[in-house]
């Protein structure tokens, strides 16, 4: 089932002899549920595979599942909590019920905002977009026992900083959500599951964010100039693209790359358009 609704409306709001200011604006709306679908293979139906489904019957589509994060225990080890509202930490036990819907991760609401000046052969066009209404998982450290990444192992990852702030001993789970690091994997895994605080709700952020897609200067050279180089057209623009406005996630991580916007790194372009 979908529907939806989209509108643009485009408006000139300065019009003189040399110079002009024109907007365009785009806003949609859609909504989606998968009413029904051929039966589920019973292999699939695990809380581990709906962490990760990437449709769900009675749900929009790309949903987002999380496990109910309900902290640390003395041990540093994460702790969900059941459909039947009891506490626990035993690996592996979770069931889809377990798991609940946090939202989606596709933007129901999105749309734009241009806008472009333009003087004699001038100008400026600045555009910027917006997606609103979506979910998305907050990436976080995955090593948490056994050896961790050097420089020349396992690729060379790096760690999360927040790794230093993960439990260390007992009463840290009074202000830490990050799990404790285990050296034996075999008592890790045999003890805890560490998915439940990396797929839990506590680290599902607002995708909703505002950001300049481009911006572009062009000089469009005049037509003395083009017929005397005896050609059509002859454009030159310089464009940037990419700029995080605002984000609704207060670490101004950027949806899009899953990053905070100041690390992400903007693109620059000089080009030039000729027609013969």
């Amino acid at each position: 089932m979908n529907r939806g609704i989209e509108l643009s409306l485009r408006t000139v709001n300065i019009r003189k002899r040399d110079w002009s200011w024109s907007s365009n604006m785009v806003f949609s709306y859609n909504y989606n549920k998968l009413v029904s679908y051929a039966a589920l293979n019973p292999s699939l139906n695990t809380a581990s595979y709906k962490l990760t489904a990437p449709y769900w019957i009675g749900y929009n589509s790309k949903p987002l599942f999380a496990y109910q994060f309900a902290g640390l225990d003395n041990m540093g080890d994460p702790q969900i909590r059941l459909s039947d509202k009891s506490v626990t930490k035993q690996p592996y036990i979770a069931q889809p019920e377990d798991v609940v819907y946090a939202g989606t991760t596709q933007s129901p609401v999105n749309g734009g905002f241009t806008n472009r000046f333009e003087y004699k052969g001038l100008s400026l066009t600045m555009n910027m977009i917006y997606n609103m209404g979506a979910v998305m998982r907050r990436n976080v450290n995955i090593y948490y026992t056994g050896r961790m990444p050097t420089s020349t192992s396992l690729g060379g990852e790096n760690l999360f900083s927040s790794f230093q702030d993960r439990w260390k001993q007992p009463g840290d789970e009074r202000i830490t959500n990050i799990p404790s690091y285990v050296s034996n994997m075999g008592t890790s895994f045999t003890r805890r599951d560490v998915n439940y605080y990396i797929s839990g709700d506590v680290n599902v952020l607002s995708a909703s964010y505002i950001k300049i897609r481009d911006i572009t200067l062009a000089y469009e050279l005049q037509s003395a100039a083009l017929h005397f180089l005896k050609i059509q057209r002859l454009n030159i623009y310089a464009q940037t693209t990419n700029f995080l406005i605002w984000t609704a996630n207060d670490e101004r991580i950027d949806p899009e790359t899953g990053f905070p916007g100041a690390l992400y790194k903007h693109q620059y372009n000089l080009g030039i358009n000729v027609t013969l």
